[in-house]
């Protein structure tokens, strides 16, 4: 690995051990900032767009504390192997599966997932999805190649995150964007997504764009972001002026086989 992915990894690590209270606070057990109004309603959305089939194994890349897992695992029979590199979050999300009934169903670990091919076996998921949890990704080529490796042929990739919008406008403008795009990424522990440069690895793999745009549901009127910033201090704009600087999208992607044999 090297040398700044693996600070990346210890940064995400020590970032959600020490704000792990606030965000059980603000955002319960589903650490998804780009939501609608009620938290089931966003579970229902995902569970659909990821599309579950009873008897798969299914990777979770970043499950935080396992909230939409434990969802999914109790709306279809499958198997969630559940990943994330932060302590607490493993212990709180194994006491939450425990309380739900569901040992057996979400198997959760500490580790990397730049390095899921070093975890599982080759070609060993049905499904993988990374829900806001992308975007902590320094070498988002490793994370997507590592995730093609154990994923099954015809199996699913799915991605709900953040991307950077264009910067563009005048050059004040320009600079307010490049210094928030800056502070939501030291912040955040954030390594925020350029969507094309995301399609263009995605596009060098034996895949099938299925599905790009943005959630199809309505945010809540008070966001859950805005609460959350406001009451730990956190100002990415300095400024009354806040441009767009971020755009919430989906990626769906299936592994086919590209070489047909000709008999």
């Amino acid at each position: 690995m090297i040398r700044n992915q693996r600070r990346s990894v210890i940064n995400n690590e020590k970032y959600y051990n020490h704000w792990h209270d606030a965000y059980m606070k603000h955002y319960g057990s589903t650490f998804q900032a780009h939501r609608p109004e009620n938290i089931e309603d966003l579970h229902s959305y995902l569970f659909g767009q990821i599309g579950f089939q009873e008897g798969e194994r299914i990777l979770d890349a970043g499950c935080g504390v396992c909230g939409p897992a434990i969802y999914f695992a109790k709306n279809c029979k499958v198997h969630i192997e559940a990943l994330t590199n932060a302590e607490k979050q493993v212990a709180e999300a194994k006491k939450m599966i425990s309380l739900a009934s569901l040992k057996g169903s979400i198997e959760v670990n500490l580790g990397d997932f730049h390095e899921l091919d070093k975890i599982y076996a080759p070609e060993s998921f049905d499904r993988i999805y990374f829900l806001e949890s992308f975007g902590h990704a320094k070498n988002k080529k490793a994370v997507i190649e590592s995730a093609w490796r154990v994923l099954k042929y015809d199996g699913i990739l799915y991605i709900k995150d953040y991307f950077a919008t264009e910067i563009t406008g005048n050059n004040e403008r320009k600079h307010l964007m490049k210094r928030a795009i800056k502070r939501m990424n030291e912040l955040y522990s954030y390594h925020l997504s350029d969507l094309y440069q995301t399609l263009k690895i995605i596009r060098t793999l034996d895949s099938k764009i299925r599905f790009i745009g943005a959630p199809a549901y309505a945010l809540s009127n008070e966001s859950v972001v805005n609460v959350f910033e406001k009451e730990n201090n956190i100002d990415l704009f300095s400024s009354e002026y806040m441009p767009i600087i971020v755009d919430p999208m989906e990626i769906i992607i299936e592994k086919i086989r590209r070489d047909v044999r000709i008999y």
